[in-house]
């Protein structure tokens, strides 16, 4: 089982904890209104030619953890076309404009 595995390396560092999450953390959202969002939805329009629309999704990321600290969380990548097929791969360019996304909106933010 990975966990145990993950168990037996951390040993080795005494230093980190481990805190498992619980399976049935109640699903999350934060608010389709919020600042981050305007900003991410300028940013890619700006960048990637497209304006991001707010969706709920499945729970595959980690945001739920952020918003269990009060700290509003989104969802921004490279298009899942792609995704889980054999020879998986995202163009460089479009790699380059999440991470200019990314990277703007966080600044713009703060700026904010």
């Amino acid at each position: 089982r990975v966990l145990d595995e993950v168990r037996a390396i951390l040993r080795g560092y005494p230093e980190v904890e481990l805190e498992e999450p619980s399976p049935t953390i109640d699903a999350t959202a934060s608010d389709p209104e919020h600042a981050m969002l305007k900003i991410i939805q300028k940013n890619a329009a700006a960048f990637a030619g497209v304006r991001p629309v707010p969706v709920v999704a499945l729970g595959g990321t980690d945001c739920r953890f952020w918003r269990a600290k009060g700290v509003p969380a989104f969802v921004y990548g490279c298009l899942p076309d792609r995704m889980g097929a054999p020879d998986e791969r995202v163009p460089v360019e479009e790699f380059l404009n999440v991470v200019r996304v990314h990277t703007l909106s966080a600044y713009d933010y703060l700026m904010h």
